[in-house]
Order: structure tokens, then C-alpha cells, then sequence
């Protein structure tokens, strides 16, 4: 897994270089503008949007026979500390978009993310692996 990002970069120069040759490379760009309901939420905003939490927060978004959901149940319930994230989740970025609103661009590979294509709205509940050490 940890060489997924660089096998894309690879593949994508490969592309460019000779598009007959080599398939397109799969990439997924997904942005989500993430509202906290509760002052706990805030409090996970308001911090650097860790992978651990973001891929989870993505997984709420799929049906249960989505890939992650199928590799990593326990680390998407919380249940194990989810150190893979930062091979699904390549490049994380927010904006604030109001007191209680971010809006997260992540880049990944398709074979995690696209089973969002369908979904519009979710609620979840999320954490990251630094409130399971707590």
C-alpha cells in the first residue's frame, strides 16, 4: 500500500509520455464540507485533519461492501488504530469555511474512493486514532 501514491505518479508520467501505450492512471479528488453538530466535532475541526479520521469520515459516505470497509472493518470502527490511512488518503487539505464548517479536499486512488460517486449527504461520527489513545 505505501507505494500506491508513487506507483500513480509513475503510471501518470508514463501516460503522458506514451498515452497509446500505458492506461490512464486512477485518481480521485473528493471534496466534502464537513458541519460539527456538537462541541466534540468542533474540537476535531479545528485540528489538522489527521488520515486516520479522514478515511474515516470517507468510509461513512460508502456502502458496506465498499472496498475499505471490506480490508479494514475494525480500523474503520475504531476498534484498532488505522496506521494504512495515510496510503488512502494521499494529500489532505482544509479550509475553513465557517465556525463550525471545513470544507476537505482529499486526493486518493479510485479503488478506495470510488465508492462516493452516488453519495451526496451523510452523517458520521468519525474519530481519529489520537481520541482512541486518549
Amino acid at each position: 500500500m505505501e507505494l500506491h501514491e508513487e506507483l500513480f505518479n509513475v503510471a501518470s508520467l508514463l501516460f503522458a509520455a506514451m498515452p497509446g501505450e500505458f492506461p490512464t492512471p486512477d485518481a480521485v479528488r473528493v471534496r466534502l464540507e464537513v458541519t460539527a453538530k456538537s462541541k466534540d466535532a468542533r474540537d476535531v475541526l479545528n485540528a489538522p485533519p489527521l488520515e486516520s479520521w479522514v478515511v474515516r469520515l470517507l468510509a461513512d459516505g460508502m456502502d458496506g461492501d465498499a472496498v475499505l470497509h471490506r480490508l479494514f472493518d475494525k480500523q474503520l470502527l475504531a476498534k484498532q488504530p488505522f496506521d494504512e490511512a495515510k496510503y488512502i488518503a494521499w494529500i489532505v487539505s482544509s479550509n475553513r469555511i465557517g465556525p463550525d464548517a471545513i470544507e476537505l479536499d482529499v486526493i486518493g486512488s479510485g479503488y478506495w474512493m470510488d465508492a462516493l460517486l452516488e453519495t451526496e449527504a451523510y452523517s458520521s461520527n468519525a474519530k481519529s486514532d489520537c481520541v482512541l489513545a486518549e
